[in-house]
């Protein structure tokens, strides 16, 4: 399994707090302090990056990352600790950054989102993405139904 999202990244997006308020017990002023469920932590952080494997995998290969996959991988593990700590602690952020995040993905599965790389390099076939600026060539040839159907709005 790639690793998008861990507690460094997560620590990093949303900060100390997020995870004391998610995965924590005890108080911040209790004589422990609050004590940080590090087994729980990493369930959710394995589970968002089990899922964004699976959009991810049929069209790219293993161990594929990118900021915008590690960024949807931290928004699903964020969400699935706030929705099973309290239902209440569930804001209208996290649900919209989880939706974004969960749409970002099925995109990524369906061709219509590119994945960039940290340097800037596209990582895939611009084929892949053919569904989003245009007609592929697989569709002009598809045993001439598909031309036919389309005869008109394609070249």
């Amino acid at each position: 399994m790639t690793v998008h999202v861990d507690r460094t990244l997560f620590e990093t997006l949303y900060g100390e707090t997020e995870i004391g308020e998610v995965a924590g017990s005890g108080g911040w002023n209790a004589p422990g302090g609050v004590r940080i469920d590090e087994d729980r932590l990493q369930a959710a952080f394995d589970q968002a990056n089990s899922r964004v494997d699976g959009y991810v995998r049929g069209r790219h290969p293993a161990g594929t990352t990118t900021p915008a996959l590690k960024e949807a991988a931290a928004a699903i593990a964020r969400h699935q600790l706030r929705s099973r700590t309290d239902a209440s602690t569930l804001s209208k952020e996290v649900q919209a950054r989880f939706e974004e995040a969960m749409r970002f993905l099925r995109d990524v599965q369906a061709g219509r989102a590119a994945l960039i790389a940290a340097d800037g390099t596209v990582i895939g076939e611009a084929d892949d993405f053919a569904g989003s600026f245009g007609v592929s060539e697989n569709l002009r040839t598809n045993n001439g139904r598909t031309a036919k159907t389309l005869r008109g709005w394609i070249s």
